[in-house]
C-alpha cells in the first residue's frame, strides 16, 4: 500500500512510526470479498465495528458510499 502512496493507518513498519503508536490498533480489515469456490459464489460481508477511525463519521460516510460496490 506504501508504493501506492496510501501507506495503511497504524502501521509502524510502512507509515509513519511516530503516528502509528498514536492508534489503538493497524487499520487493515477486509470488509467484503466475493469469489467461486466449487461453481458456488460466495459472498462475505463484514463492515467494521471495533476501531475508533472505522466509527468516525468521515469513515461512515465513504463505507456507505462504496459498500454497495461490494454487493
Amino acid at each position: 500500500m506504501k508504493s501506492n502512496g496510501v501507506p495503511i493507518l497504524g502501521d509502524a513498519r510502512y507509515a509513519d512510526k511516530a503516528a502509528a503508536e498514536n492508534e489503538e490498533r493497524t487499520y487493515l480489515h477486509a470488509a467484503a470479498i466475493r469469489f467461486e469456490l466449487n461453481g458456488q459464489l460466495l459472498q462475505i460481508i463484514c463492515p467494521p465495528t471495533v476501531g475508533s477511525e472505522f466509527l468516525t463519521p468521515s469513515f461512515q460516510s465513504v463505507w456507505q458510499q462504496h459498500s454497495p460496490d461490494f454487493l
